[in-house]
């Protein structure tokens, strides 16, 4: 898993040099299954990988209902 997956990042990060491409990979949220807090999906190893991050998170709406808006922010970038 680990190695196929750092592998295809490095042919991502060839592909996107080599032909001046913009490569976008999502990752999902999901639970930890003892404490229940939020982790990414591909795991800690994948934070080390891009480097641009930008955050995207949904905003509550009035009286903590659900919204549909969303709000991004940079998170990680080589010009920051």
């Amino acid at each position: 898993g680990l190695a196929l997956m750092m592998q295809l990042s490095r042919e991502l990060k060839t592909l996107a040099r080599e032909f001046s491409l913009a490569v976008v990979v999502t990752n999902q949220v999901t639970r930890d299954s003892s404490s229940g807090s939020l982790k990414p999906a591909l795991g800690r190893s994948w934070s080390f990988v891009p480097s641009t991050r930008v955050l995207l998170e949904s905003r509550e709406g009035p009286w903590e209902r659900p919204s549909t808006q969303r709000a991004a922010s940079l998170a990680k970038s080589p010009r920051q």
